[in-house]
C-alpha cells in the first residue's frame, strides 16, 4: 500500500496545489515525491514507487540526496534523505538543534495504519570563511514496503497526519523564524498515495451486477 511522496515546493506548485496543513513558500525548499513529479496537481494513487527529489534555494555545494525505491522485501522501505545548508536571518545558536517528527497514516478506508514517517532536524552551524551558511537541515522520509506489511517503526513523539493523496504542507509545525523568514522562507510538504475511493458510477455498476445474484437468493426463500 505504500508508495508516497514527501514534497516541498514553492511558487511553481503553490498556485495549483491545495495543502491542507499549511502553505508552500519560496525560495527555500525540499521536494520528495514517489510519484516522480507526474500529474503533480492530482491525487497520487498507489503504487507509483518512483521516488524523486528536488531541492531549491539551498547551498548546492553542501547538498546531498540519497534515494531508494520501495521493494516487497521485509525491510524494503522507500527512502529519501536530504542534507543541506542555508543562510537564515535568525538562525539557531551554533550547535543547537531541534528535530520535528511526523507519523503519516493511511486513511480510515485503508485501515489507518502507519504509512510513512518524516523527520526534519534543523541545526545551527558556524559560518566558515566566505561561506555565510548558518543553518543545516537533515531530512529523512521513509515509506512502508510494497507488500504493505506495516513494519515501518513510528517516530517517537511524531505528529500524526493522515495522508490524502495531495501535497500536504507541514509548515504549521515548524518554527516561524524559518518558515516566515523575510529573506529565505523555509517550506516542507509531502504527498502520499492512497487507494482510490470507488466512484458513483462504479458503485452503480456493482449494484447492477449483483442484482441477478440477489434475485436468485430471493427466489430460494
Amino acid at each position: 500500500m505504500k508508495t508516497q511522496s514527501a514534497l516541498l515546493l514553492a511558487a511553481i506548485f503553490s498556485a495549483s496545489l491545495a495543502a491542507p496543513l499549511g502553505t508552500f513558500a519560496a525560495p527555500l525548499g525540499v521536494l520528495v515525491d514517489e510519484g516522480g513529479f507526474v500529474n503533480t496537481n492530482q491525487v497520487l494513487y498507489e503504487e507509483a514507487n518512483n521516488i524523486a527529489v528536488q531541492t531549491f534555494g539551498f547551498d548546492t555545494v553542501d547538498t546531498t540526496i540519497f534515494i531508494v525505491n520501495e521493494t516487497t522485501a521485509t525491510n524494503g522501505f522507500g527512502i529519501a534523505d536530504v542534507h543541506s545548508d542555508w543562510f537564515a536571518t535568525t538562525p539557531y545558536a551554533s550547535g543547537a538543534a531541534q528535530t520535528f517528527n511526523f507519523n503519516i497514516y493511511d486513511p480510515a478506508n485503508e485501515g489507518g495504519s502507519l504509512s510513512d514517517t518524516l523527520s526534519i532536524t534543523l541545526t545551527g552551524i558556524t559560518p566558515v570563511g566566505t561561506d555565510p551558511d548558518n543553518m543545516s537541515m537533515d531530512f529523512h522520509f521513509r515509506s512502508d514496503n510494497l507488500s504493505g506489511s506495516n513494519l515501518l517503526p513510528a517516530l517517537l513523539g511524531g505528529i500524526g497526519i493522515t495522508e490524502n493523496g495531495f501535497f500536504q504542507s507541514v509548515n504549521a509545525f515548524l518554527p516561524s523564524q524559518f518558515t516566515a523568514d523575510v529573506n529565505n522562507p523555509f517550506s516542507v510538504a509531502f504527498r502520499s498515495d492512497v487507494v482510490p475511493e470507488p466512484s458513483a458510477m462504479e458503485l452503480g455498476l456493482l449494484s447492477l451486477l449483483s442484482l441477478p445474484f440477489v434475485r436468485r437468493l430471493a427466489g430460494k426463500n
